[in-house]
This record gives C-alpha cells, sequence and structure tokens, in this order.
C-alpha cells in the first residue's frame, strides 16, 4: 500500500536527504508514491513539472533517462554468473495460434497480463508497447497484474484467458 511504501522510504529519502541537503542548495524532498493510479504514473508527473528525483527499478531509470534526458546518479549493480550486469530484460508474448494478434498494434483491445509493478521487466514492458502506440490503460480491454506469477501468467496466455503476457 502507498503507507507502506512512504514509511518504508520516507526517513531513507526525505528525511534524511532533507538533513543532508538543506546545508548546501534551498530544496525540499518529498517522498511521493508513484504509479499508485493512473493520475501519478511517474511519466505524468515529470510531464507536468511535479517529478524531479526518482527511486525505481533499473529498467524503468533506462526508461525514464532514454525518454526524459534524465542522468543516472546511482545504480546497484546486480550479479549473473559471478559477473556484475546492469543489463535489465523482459519479454512480451502472446501464442503464434491466436490469429487475433500478428504484430503489437494488434494488442489493442485485448487482454494483458504484467509483471511485478516494481520489476524491471513491468517498466521495460510498458514503455516498448508505450512506443509503440499502446497505452496499457486505454488500450488494453482488461490488464491483469501476476505479481511475481510468471508462471501462471504464462499458462493463463496458453489457456486463452489473456492474450497478451
Amino acid at each position: 500500500t502507498q503507507e507502506v511504501v512512504l514509511n518504508m522510504f520516507r526517513p531513507i529519502f526525505e528525511d534524511y536527504l532533507n538533513s543532508e541537503i538543506e546545508r548546501y542548495l534551498p530544496v525540499k524532498f518529498s517522498v511521493v508514491v508513484v504509479d499508485a493510479n493512473q493520475s501519478t504514473t511517474a511519466e505524468r508527473l515529470i510531464d507536468s513539472g511535479q517529478l524531479d528525483f526518482l527511486y525505481s527499478t533499473a529498467g524503468r531509470m533506462a526508461c525514464v533517462e532514454a525518454e526524459y534526458g534524465w542522468i543516472v546518479i546511482a545504480s546497484a549493480q546486480a550479479h549473473f554468473s559471478d559477473k556484475e550486469t546492469a543489463a535489465q530484460g523482459s519479454l512480451i508474448y502472446s501464442l503464434m495460434s491466436n490469429p487475433q494478434i500478428q504484430a503489437m498494434e494488434d494488442f489493442k483491445g485485448k487482454r494483458i497480463g504484467l509483471g511485478n509493478v516494481l520489476s524491471s521487466s513491468y517498466h521495460i514492458s510498458r514503455q516498448v508497447l508505450a512506443d509503440n502506440n499502446i497505452d496499457l490503460f486505454k488500450d488494453a480491454s482488461q490488464v491483469v497484474f501476476y505479481g511475481d506469477s510468471y508462471g501462471a501468467q504464462l499458462q493463463d496466455v496458453i489457456h486463452g484467458t489473456l492474450d497478451v503476457g
């Protein structure tokens, strides 16, 4: 919930940054939970000039960096096969046997399943769809969030409960 997120991040960001930065700059940080609903997406808040600092997943930051020219000032590195990597990935799929979907534009009006909204795969998928003129909250007939249950999402595509995963 928003309250849990605020309780978790307010001491780290709002309290700490305000106490440290105010010595150098006349700015104030406020923690805002983005993506709690359609009107508070990070993109809308950036476009309206209400968001100047974003803490998010690496995949989301890559999208914000590319779209808005923001600069990542700190990042965590993941380890894969004992090597550091900042690479992120995502997968958008449907069944080849579904004649209604031959290209991404065919996703409009379809049932779309997504993973955890805090994951890079969610943000990368959302950005790829947006780059192809598909707004999840306007163009999909239904959006189903699966959290980290990617296996259940795949099964629902296979069984026809979803059109796109």
